[in-house]
């Protein structure tokens, strides 16, 4: 007997599945049931169930019906094998084999002009593509199957050679001795095998079918006739109590218009009017004279042909049917929909007439408090994920009943989410359980990827930052026993060698890593001194050593050289063709020798290990004997690896996060979609170009739109309480508007068409449909510390206390240097390049010293990249050596120095380069020369300054000093602030040890030559307290000196013949708007208002952002430091 139960409830499905099971138990207790199930996520949800009602749920099986089917075949008929050698993996290896021979034959023409250069992998692609659509027949089309392979190809009379390359198949396969069996071919075998006497024992007692969406003609069949020995009960969620299997889109409605009316030769047809008049065109007695055609529900219509077209197979089957319909006891706005949807009624109302314009209002009332449905709209998937966890901790909140496993969360691809899902519900704050399936093996365990890498050696440049990564997996950092210390430092190592691409054997060896590691081998083997402090170094073979690789960090280095080896090794053993045995002899090796043997690790290897035995059976099943090239075998791996994850967390007891697919949508309280964007759902697959299904669609077909369609649907009837829906409705970058998928624009529509909110019964249609669009769909601000979430107005809200107190603090007090600390000073002793960090940017050394913060990227990505173009910083230390170089008469040496650290553009560019730099260090160095003349000697300083009511105890040493009266300081670039600061430091030390009155310092930069000429040792001191005393309150508080703003202020206003200030109103004028000019940015240069410690303290990037009491702090702050430098300051011509 075949029963059909249906419900729009699938726990009311559950329940009559449940007692029958109790109250007709199996007469054998030791046979197991058998239960039809579409997806795991289905079994484990029945399980869970069936758990509930009867305290365990043990001795039931939840096979998939593919399998069922097969198993059944193999249990009814004699040889038929436990694995058809027609399945899409064996068929594509054998299209592999044949294919090449029948490629000159005419009918192949198609296939030839794509393989006709002979590519390996391209032939693997489009073997698998062919395989994929003969398997896709076999279930769909098995009347094809059977007609090809008696030699009547008029069904691919577009295409034959798929009905002669299918033919073909089959006899090459039953030809070396296996099986002739396959889905196509079975099902006439199946009704004689079940004619037999015997064949009910070699069935199960009964099937339950449970919950499928949608199944193959042939299975439905198939079941039928097993019916016929034993029972069937077969439930299907059904959203509509009503017949609706002749239901039609609007969308096609119109479409048959058109068609209609240009058969009835109307003039001056448009589109736009058959549009308009489409109710003339079509009434619905032309409906049912046509054959019972009708809308019933738009959501039903569009959204449901899946299971429209399913329920029209199952009725054709004649079974018994009971009708368990529940309708919904609430009346919110999701409860309202899905009772339309069962009573298959359109309560959509459009005014045609001036009277229903005029007339009263049929359309339904909620209430304004209804949130059963709610759409979020939001900038991007991370903001959407943020906004999920806020509303999901206020739905826990406002309800003590609801728990994180009431509560489903799915997306169409959960991998394009899970980044975003760990960092948001991670986090310590209102931690939230959560289990995420459905996420691929490759990105669920990092071994997979790192594997991946590896087989793409052949392909890879070897980039530092490529080949470090996989250093950097868990499993080979402790295969080469290194930990993330040893890790942070090889990581330095190869920036600063000069490491970027290539292992050095491909013909380019600087930058490459033989380049770097024989820096480093050289630094530990023979140290060498920079040239900067001493210029007549050599280079021993041109390797210039990196000195940082010695004593007991050459351990790490020899684990580095070792890997790089394997690198090198693997990336020429990978490449040729290769047998399926000697390629997993050498990937098991491979293996062995990167990862760390734990459990951990074996059991993520095993899912390689498991692939490859795959591969091998196989291709042992189609007697597939030849080689595969590394490209092919990288393909068919990696597509394997991508696939799901066979680890099953779905129901775990936590908040659920997985993806859309069929039949995941089991009932939950709250039901959450995120990615419901225009073009990503319904996901849309072009067909491929010689699918003949694609042409000739019947009923039963699959249709990944349709599918999606459908899916969208059982998710809204499933949400018991809630559904929640987001989607990416504004660009990140520009703001403009992005549209939704178009399933909720049909929605929304339905929803603005058919309902209205409470209060809005003297309004318009069309201004009651906006307002609940208006309250339906949620528009939020771009960041999650937007203002608008800590408002009185609950439309926003955030549980992320963080971003209060940051805008609390930002209300109270705009400026962080009007704040201190405590003052910690317990350490006097301070060295002379303190004191000169410290002047140079206080605000840094607030942060860096006293919090530990520092917001440079000292972190940053190693670079593959060889340097074309050095960059500033680079370019300055090459100036700098060889500035050194010219100056000692050593250019020789410096510019070998200089190649060997690896920061040059390679060949005739980096001697372009050095030409150019020597050009401008040439004359500066010229000036230098006549004041060094004699060596140089070093001195101590060892002073006590009393400041801020302390001694403080300042130390260093000075260098460059000459002729025992001259300190020389010079810089391979053109003067600024900072420099001459930093001067000015050093020489208060020198004046306050020295006692001289004689002694100067002479500044030499690209645009000028300067002094600073002696000042007696208590002026010193005393200007050094001065310093020491705004170090001391730098440490409590960070003070906000715009250095380079603050210089050319003064120097607007220092008049050089006097000394002091200009105090005019022309002069003020001139000197802010010179540090306005350099404080904001502008096309040219990034100001100094972008100084992320500067905006850490200020409120604004922009100058005129800024409150009149933090400008004029600032001016005081420059006046205070910067004017005792420019009164020091000379300016001089001597050459």
């Amino acid at each position: 007997m075949f029963r059909l139960y249906h419900s729009n409830k699938l726990d009311v499905l559950k329940g009559i599945l449940a007692h029958i099971i109790r109250q007709q138990p199996l007469s054998n207790p030791f046979e197991s049931e058998k239960v039809l199930v579409q997806s795991p996520g289905m079994a484990q949800w029945l399980k869970l169930e069936l758990a509930k009602d009867f305290g365990i749920c043990a001795n039931v099986n939840f096979p998939l019906p593919a399998s069922f089917i097969w198993q059944t075949f193999v249990d009814l008929l004699p040889d038929v094998p436990e694995r058809s050698a027609f399945n899409k993996d064996a068929m594509a290896w054998q299209i592999i084999k044949l294919l090449p021979n029948y490629l000159d034959d005419d009918v192949f023409d198609e296939l030839s002009q794509y393989l006709n250069d002979d590519e390996p992998l391209k032939l693997y692609q489009l073997a698998y593509k062919i395989a994929d659509i003969f398997d896709q027949y076999l279930v769909y089309r098995p009347q094809w199957i059977e007609a090809w392979q008696q030699g009547d190809f008029a069904t691919c009379r577009d295409k034959p050679w798929q009905g002669i390359l299918w033919q073909r198949l089959f006899e090459v396969v039953t030809q070396s001795g296996q099986s002739h069996y396959h889905r196509a071919n079975l099902y006439e075998h199946l009704i004689e095998a079940l004619e037999k006497p015997n064949a009910k024992s070699h069935l199960p007692p009964r099937i339950f079918v449970f919950g499928i969406s949608a199944l193959p003609p042939k299975y439905l069949q198939a079941l039928k006739m097993m019916s016929s020995h034993i029972d069937i009960h077969f439930f299907l969620n059904n959203p509509c109590q009503h017949y609706w299997g002749d239901i039609v889109d609007e969308r096609w409605l119109a479409k048959l218009s058109k068609r209609q009316f240009k058969q009835l030769n109307v003039k001056d047809y448009s589109e736009k009017t058959a549009t308009h008049n489409q109710p003339q065109l079509l009434s619905d007695t032309q409906f049912n004279a046509m054959g019972e055609l009708a809308v019933g529900n738009p959501l039903l219509a569009s959204m449901g042909k899946l299971g429209r077209d399913n329920l029209a197979l199952l009725l054709e089957l004649e079974a018994q049917e009971i009708d368990a319909y529940v309708p919904s006891e609430q009346a919110s706005l999701l409860d309202l929909i899905n009772d339309d949807i069962l009573e298959l009624q359109d309560s959509t109302f459009i005014p045609r007439t001036k009277e229903q314009l005029s007339g009263d209002n049929p359309r339904r009332t909620i209430s304004r408090q209804d949130d059963s449905i709610s759409i979020h709209s939001c900038h991007s998937p991370m903001r959407e994920v943020e906004v999920l966890r806020d509303q999901i901790l206020a739905m826990l909140a406002q309800d003590p009943e609801l728990t994180p496993k009431d509560i489903v969360v799915m997306m169409p691809d959960v991998n394009a989410y899970s980044p975003y899902i760990q960092a948001v519900f991670s986090h310590r704050h209102h931690y939230i359980d959560f289990s995420i399936s459905d996420r691929s093996a490759a990105q669920e365990f990092p071994i997979l990827l790192s594997f991946m890498s590896l087989m793409s050696l052949t392909q890879l440049r070897k980039g530092a930052s490529e080949l470090f990564s996989l250093l950097e997996v868990p499993a080979i950092m402790a295969r080469f026993e290194l930990d993330t210390k040893h890790i942070e430092s090889l990581k330095r190592w190869i920036d600063e060698s000069g490491i970027r691409q290539g292992l050095g054997d491909e013909g380019v060896y600087t930058n490459s890593w033989l380049f770097g590691l024989n820096r480093m081998f050289k630094g530990y083997s023979h140290h060498e001194s920079d040239p900067l402090s001493n210029i007549d170094i050599e280079l021993w073979q041109n390797i210039l050593a990196y000195p940082e690789s010695v004593g007991l960090a050459a351990e790490n280095l020899g684990q580095l050289s070792y890997f790089v080896e394997l690198i090198s090794r693997y990336s020429q053993d990978l490449h040729g063709d290769k047998t399926i045995a000697q390629w997993r002899e050498l990937i098991e090796a491979m293996l062995a020798q990167f990862y760390h043997a734990s459990i951990e690790n074996d059991n993520e290897l095993s899912i390689i290990h498991q692939a490859l035995e795959s591969l091998e059976q196989e291709l042992a099943l189609a007697d597939y004997h030849a080689t595969i090239s590394h490209d092919v075998l990288f393909a068919h791996l990696s597509g394997k690896l991508d696939a799901g994850s066979s680890s099953q967390r779905f129901l775990a007891g936590k908040l659920n996060f997985c993806t859309l697919m069929p039949m995941r949508s089991v009932p939950f309280k709250v039901v959450c979609i995120l990615g419901m964007n225009d073009g990503v759902y319904p996901r849309s697959i072009a067909p491929i170009g010689f699918d003949l299904m694609a042409n000739n669609h019947q009923k039963g077909d699959r249709s990944r739109r349709d599918d999606d369609r459908y899916l969208f649907l059982e998710a809204m009837l499933s949400a018991q309480q809630k559904l929640y829906i987001s989607y990416c409705g504004r660009s990140i970058k520009d703001n403009s508007e992005r549209c939704p998928s178009v399933l909720i624009n049909e929605l929304t529509d339905y929803i603005s068409l058919s309902y209205r909110l409470d209060g809005d019964d003297e309004l318009s249609p069309q201004e009651c449909g906006k307002r609940i669009i208006d309250k339906l769909i949620c528009q939020h601000p771009l960041t999650p510390f937007s203002s608008s979430y800590y408002q009185e107005d609950r439309t926003y809200f955030s549980y992320q206390r963080d971003w209060l107190g940051a805008l609390e603090h930002h209300q109270i007090d705009d400026n962080l240097s009007q704040q201190s600390l405590t003052m910690l000073l317990d350490n006097t002793d301070l060295s002379i390049e303190q004191l000169t960090r410290f002047v140079k940017h206080p605000a840094q050394y607030f942060f860096n010293q006293r919090l530990g913060i520092y917001f440079s990227d000292e972190d940053g990505e190693l670079s593959d990249s060889e340097p074309f173009s050095p960059d500033g910083l680079v370019s300055y230390d090459v100036k700098q050596r060889l500035l050194a170089g010219y100056i000692h008469s050593a250019q020789s040496n410096t510019q070998s120095y200089i190649r060997g650290m690896g920061v040059l553009p390679h060949a005739h560019f980096a001697d372009l380069f050095l030409d150019d730099q020597q050009q401008v260090m040439s004359p500066l160095a010229q000036q230098i020369k006549p004041y060094i003349k004699h060596p140089s000697t070093d001195i101590e300083v060892d002073i006590v300054i009393e400041a801020h009511g302390q001694r403080f105890n300042l130390q260093g040493w000075l260098k460059g000093h000459y002729d025992q009266k001259t300190l020389i300081r010079y810089k391979p670039g053109k003067a600024n602030a900072k420099f001459f600061v930093e001067c000015y430091v050093q020489f208060l030390c020198y004046c306050a040890v020295t006692h001289q009155q004689h002694v100067q310092m002479r500044i030499f930069a690209q645009d000028g030559h300067w002094l600073f000429n002696a000042i007696d040792a208590d002026d010193a001191k005393m200007r050094l307290a001065e310093l020491i005393t705004c170090y001391v309150d730098g440490l409590s508080r960070p003070l906000p000196l715009a250095l380079q703003s603050g210089w050319k202020y003064i120097q607007m206003r220092y008049h050089e013949e006097t000394g002091e200030l200009l105090d005019d109103e022309k002069s003020l004028d001139k000197a802010h708007r010179a540090f306005k000019e350099r404080y904001n940015s502008n096309m040219r240069m990034a100001g100094e208002g972008e100084d992320p410690y500067l905006q850490r303290c200020m409120t604004s990037a922009s100058f005129d952002g800024l409150s009149q009491e933090s400008q004029r702090q600032m001016f005081d702050l420059a006046l205070a430091i910067l004017l005792p430098v420019r009164r020091l300051l000379e300016t001089t011509n001597d050459d």
